[in-house]
């Protein structure tokens, strides 16, 4: 019976990091919506999205976003820098992780109605949202300590 007990736990553990490293990340909203419920926008920065398609192309299953006032990074879930390039991430630094799947819905949805877009990647108090035509993504998990 001491066995069960032990098996038990494992299976759900085992359960929880299979659904986890599947699921997807992020929600979108009308950014209507998004500005009455994370707030206003105190600092961000704008990228061309089609950058950000592309380097979306290159990456892992997730990607993660850290907005300051003065630029942008993004890394992969490995937190291999991505954009710039050159900036390596400290461990102790923050990031908002989105699936590649929602990203690519936040940005088809404005694509479908422009040829030429942007996105603004926006510190609301304590999160991190990216806004991009009428729509903006939010619900990210935070890293760390929800690193995938």
């Amino acid at each position: 019976m001491k066995k069960f007990y032990f098996i038990l736990p494992a299976v759900f553990m085992l359960f929880i990091c299979s659904n986890l490293s599947a699921q997807t990340i992020g929600k979108l909203f009308k950014k209507a919506e998004a500005d009455s419920i994370f707030g206003k926008v105190y600092f961000s920065q704008t990228m061309d999205s089609k950058l950000i398609s592309e380097v979306l192309n290159d990456s892992t299953n997730v990607m993660m976003f850290r907005v300051t006032k003065d630029s942008l990074f993004i890394i992969d879930k490995h937190r291999k820098p991505v954009f710039p390039a050159k900036e390596k991430p400290r461990d102790y630094q923050v990031f908002y992780q989105y699936s590649k799947d929602m990203l690519k819905k936040l940005f088809d949805q404005y694509d479908a109605i422009n040829e030429e877009t942007t996105a603004t990647v926006e510190m609301r108090g304590s999160t991190v949202t990216i806004t991009s035509g009428n729509f903006t993504l939010e619900n990210a998990f935070i890293c760390p300590p929800m690193c995938q």
